[in-house]
């Protein structure tokens, strides 16, 4: 069997198996990119990530972030990309291979829904993102940007039980946190957890800053 063969199964296998078998991990919302959902192509509301175990802490360093490269800690996650928006960048995961070891694979692909303005954005001001291929805006597209001191979504609510009017949503992530949303595996200092977007926002969540290392973390939310 060829190499990329065997590795779209592997990969299958190694992302279920890293997700399942961390048990003894801390629980907290991981980002949606392992099962299907509204946020990637269907219909209806994105109800929010799932949860599921929280990897390691592993800090990404000059990592070399290409398919089928090398890493060396398995459930491993490095996310890379200019954005606030988790849509807008990659995610590449360390899984293990039993003939060719460890290496690195995409895990999400890239895919905005749009364009982040460059005036300041004015919080519950009305907003636009990109229409789909029949021309129609589908509820469930949302756009974050930082601005300023905020990170704001685009958006039409977090999900179904919380629908509004298209505009621009905007929150602050806490004392001591930046403005924008850090990468997932980026290096940090201290301990904190901050909140970006993750009970306004169909894909905002809490990033904590744990062992030197930003991970998502769950946003507790009132209603």
């Amino acid at each position: 069997m060829k190499r990329r063969q065997l590795h779209a199964l592997v990969t299958v296998c190694a992302v279920t198996a890293i997700t399942a078998g961390l048990v003894a991990c801390d629980e907290v919302y991981a980002d949606p990119i392992l099962i299907p959902s509204p946020f990637f192509g269907g219909s209806g509301f994105d109800a929010g990530p799932l949860i599921t175990p929280r990897p390691a802490p592993y800090a990404c360093r000059d990592e070399r972030l290409l398919e089928n490269g090398p890493c060396v800690v398995v459930g491993a996650q490095c996310e890379t990309g200019k954005t606030s928006d988790p849509r807008c960048n990659a995610t590449f995961t360390c899984v293990r291979d039993p003939r060719y070891g460890l290496y690195w694979t995409e895990t999400r692909q890239p895919s905005c829904q749009g364009t982040c303005p460059t005036t300041p954005i004015v919080n519950g001001a009305p907003c636009d993102v990109d229409t789909d291929a029949t021309g129609k805006m589908p509820a469930e597209y949302e756009l974050q940007c930082s601005s300023g001191e905020q990170l704001c979504g685009c958006t039409t609510g977090r999900d179904g039980a919380h629908v509004h009017e298209r505009r621009w949503v905007c929150t602050t992530a806490g004392d001591g946190c930046p403005a924008a949303r850090p990468l997932v595996g980026s290096t940090c200092l201290g301990d904190r957890v901050c909140d970006y977007g993750g009970c306004t926002l169909k894909r905002g969540t809490g990033m904590i800053c744990d062992q030197g290392v930003w991970q998502v973390e769950a946003t507790p939310c009132r209603d």
